[in-house]
C-alpha cells in the first residue's frame, strides 16, 4: 500500500499530465462572493437598470480596433460621437441610439460599439438590462498613435509569447522567464487595452516557476493575473474555474489543502452549472466535463491527505464514474487507478476491484 507521501506524488503526476498548459491564466471570484459561497445567480431579469460610462467601459470584456473613417480622415474630421447604449443580460450590445456626432464619424462609431461584448449587468443577484453613454472619440493625432503602439504591442509580444512557449517545452526556464517578462512588459504599457493580454502572459511567468517546483515564487504572479481577469470577467464564468483549478493545483503541490479545497469545490461547481448551459458548444462541454473530473479527482486525493476518508471516497466515486466519458481512455485510466488506491486505503474493496476492472477495461 501506498504511503500518505506517495500517493500525493502521484496525483500530482496525474494532474499535471492531464491539465493543459498548467497554469494557463488563471480568474479569481470576486472577493465578496469567496470561494466557499454561492455565485450570484445566472437568471435574466426583467429589470432595467442604468449605469455610468465609467461603470460600463470598466465592464467591456471585449472590442474590436477603432477604424477611422477614411473620408473623415480626408477632410480631417475630427470630433466625438455620442451614443445611448443598451446592453442586453448576456452583455451583448442590444440596441443604439445616436445622440450627437458628424454625419462622416456617426455610423463607423455606431458599428464599432455595436461589436462590443460586456461582463453582464446585475440587479441584485441576478443578471439585467443596462442603460448607459457611450462617447466614441475620432482624433487623428491619437488614433495615429494608438495604431503605433498596437503595431509595435503586435511586433513584440507574440514574438516574445511564442519564444517564451517553446522555451518552456524545452525546459529552458531562464529564456522562458525572459521572454514572458517581456511580453508582460508589452502588454503592460496598453493598460486596459490588452488586459487579457497581460493575465496570460503573468500566468506564464507562474508556470515557469510552478514547472521548477518554485511554488513561492509562482503564487504572485498567478495572483496578481488573477486580479486582472477578475476585473474583467463574471465570477461564474467558465475561465474562472479553469482558473481556479490550476490555482488549486498549485497549493496541492505546496500541500495547503486547506486551502486548496474550497477553490476546487467553487472550479467544481462553476462546471456544474455550466454544463446545464444549452448555448454551449460540444467542445466547451466536453471541456467542462474533463476539468470537472480532474478537479474531483484532487479533491478525493487532498481529503485523504487530510484524513478525510469519507470525502475522500466521495469525490473519487464522482470522478471514477464520470472520467471514462469525459476524457481520453488513457487519462481515465490514470485517474480510476489513482482512486482505487483511496479506496484500497479506506477499506472499500468491492469499490477498489471494481475500479480495477474499469481502469483494465479502458487499458486494453
Amino acid at each position: 500500500m501506498r504511503s500518505r507521501a506517495t500517493l500525493a506524488l502521484v496525483v500530482l503526476s496525474v494532474a499535471s499530465a492531464l491539465a493543459q498548459n498548467l497554469p494557463d491564466a488563471p480568474s479569481a471570484p470576486t472577493s465578496s462572493t469567496g470561494f466557499g459561497k454561492a455565485a450570484r445567480g445566472t437568471a435574466n431579469s426583467s429589470t432595467t437598470i442604468t449605469v455610468s460610462e465609467s461603470e460600463a467601459l470598466s465592464h467591456v470584456l471585449t472590442r474590436p480596433a477603432q477604424p477611422y473613417p477614411p473620408q473623415a480622415a480626408t477632410a480631417k474630421i475630427e470630433g466625438d460621437v455620442v451614443l445611448d447604449v443598451t446592453i442586453d443580460p448576456s452583455g451583448n450590445v442590444e440596441s443604439l441610439k445616436l445622440v450627437s456626432g458628424h454625419p462622416l464619424l456617426a455610423p463607423a462609431a455606431l458599428q464599432f460599439v455595436k461589436q462590443w461584448i460586456f461582463r453582464p449587468f446585475y440587479a441584485d443577484v441576478v443578471r439585467a438590462r443596462a442603460n448607459t453613454r457611450i462617447t466614441v472619440r475620432y482624433s487623428l493625432f491619437a488614433s495615429q498613435a494608438e495604431r503605433q503602439m498596437e503595431t509595435h504591442f503586435l511586433q513584440t509580444y507574440w514574438p516574445a509569447w511564442n519564444a517564451g512557449e517553446s522555451a518552456l517545452a524545452k525546459q529552458d526556464y531562464v529564456t522562458a522567464k525572459l521572454q514572458f517578462e517581456i511580453a508582460c512588459d508589452e502588454a503592460a504599457k496598453l493598460g486596459q487595452a490588452n488586459w487579457q493580454e497581460l493575465a496570460n502572459a503573468l500566468a506564464r511567468l507562474g508556470a515557469v516557476e510552478y514547472r521548477q517546483k518554485n511554488y513561492a515564487a509562482g503564487e504572485p504572479y498567478l495572483l496578481e493575473s488573477l486580479q486582472v481577469q477578475q476585473s474583467h470577467r463574471d465570477a461564474d464564468a467558465p475561465e474562472i474555474a479553469d482558473a481556479l483549478g490550476n490555482l488549486g493545483q498549485l497549493y496541492m503541490a505546496e500541500n495547503q489543502f486547506g486551502k486548496a479545497e474550497p477553490i476546487l469545490l467553487k472550479a467544481v461547481e462553476i462546471y456544474d452549472a455550466h454544463l446545464q448551459d444549452p448555448k454551449a458548444s460540444a467542445a466547451m462541454i466536453d471541456n467542462y466535463k474533463k476539468h470537472r473530473v480532474l478537479n474531483l479527482f484532487m479533491l478525493g486525493s487532498l481529503n485523504q491527505e487530510m484524513g478525510a476518508g469519507d470525502d475522500a471516497v466521495k469525490y473519487c466515486d464522482m470522478a471514477v464514474g464520470d472520467a471514462p466519458g469525459a476524457m481520453a481512455k488513457v487519462d481515465a485510466a490514470l485517474v480510476i487507478r489513482t482512486c482505487e488506491t483511496v479506496y484500497k486505503k479506506n477499506m472499500k474493496f468491492t469499490k477498489s476491484r471494481e475500479a480495477e476492472k474499469a481502469a483494465e477495461a479502458l487499458e486494453k
